[in-house]
C-alpha cells in the first residue's frame, strides 16, 4: 500500500534561500502515469541515469509513461544489477512507455543528452 511506504519513508523538507530565476515554482524530475507505479530509487550514472520502479496494487498495468524532465537519448531496461539488457523504444524526446506485470520490479538506464 502507498500509504505504508509513505509512512515509513517520510518527506524531508528543507528551507533554503531562494536565488534569483535558479528553479521553477514547480518541477518534476520524472513523472509517471500509472498511480500504482512506484519509483523506489533514482541515482546519477556514467552518461544518464538509473531508475529503478515497482508494480504495486498487485495488477498488471500496460502502456505506463515514464518522463523525464531532460532529453533522453537512449534508454535501456537493466537487470537487478544494472546490467543492460534489452533497449527500449523511446516514445518522444523524453518518455517511453513499458508495460508491468503484477508487482514486477524494472530497472531503467536512461542516456541523457
Amino acid at each position: 500500500c502507498q500509504y505504508g511506504a509513505d509512512f515509513n519513508t517520510p518527506l524531508i523538507a528543507m528551507k533554503t534561500t531562494p536565488k534569483k530565476n535558479q528553479w521553477a515554482a514547480e518541477a518534476s524530475f520524472l513523472q509517471i502515469s500509472s498511480p500504482n507505479i512506484i519509483l523506489s530509487a533514482l541515482r546519477e550514472c556514467e552518461g544518464g541515469m538509473i531508475a529503478r520502479f515497482y508494480e504495486s496494487w498487485g495488477s498488471p498495468s500496460s502502456e505506463v509513461e515514464i518522463k523525464l524532465a531532460w532529453p533522453v537519448q537512449a534508454c535501456y531496461e537493466s537487470d537487478l544489477l544494472e546490467q543492460v539488457a534489452l533497449p527500449l523504444e523511446l516514445f518522444s524526446g523524453d518518455s517511453l512507455k513499458v508495460d508491468f506485470k503484477a508487482f514486477e520490479i524494472k530497472t531503467i538506464k536512461f542516456l541523457i543528452s
